[in-house]
């Protein structure tokens, strides 16, 4: 899926590229919709980065279900950790 947001609206909102995938990934983090691991590969971060935006933004970082778990583990298979 492509989003696009026009460059007055990302000049306006003081955003660019980058720090709008992070607001979107935390967004839907934030609902229950992404897993940590999702979160950082849509954002483009690294794990102690996650952890440090989630706790500043009074999220949890371990929300770990048996789906998630499960999730995060694919998530390694795909990026070849595991």
């Amino acid at each position: 899926m492509n989003v696009t947001i026009p460059d007055p609206l990302a000049e306006e909102a003081g955003i660019d590229e980058k720090t709008a995938l992070l607001e979107l990934a935390f967004a839907l983090y934030a609902q229950e919709r992404l897993s940590p691991a999702r979160v950082r590969k849509m954002a483009g971060i690294g794990f102690y980065e996650f952890e440090r935006i989630a706790l500043e933004r009074g999220l949890p970082t371990n929300t770990l279900t048996d789906e998630s778990w499960e999730t995060e583990l694919q998530t390694l298979k795909d990026l070849g950790r595991l």
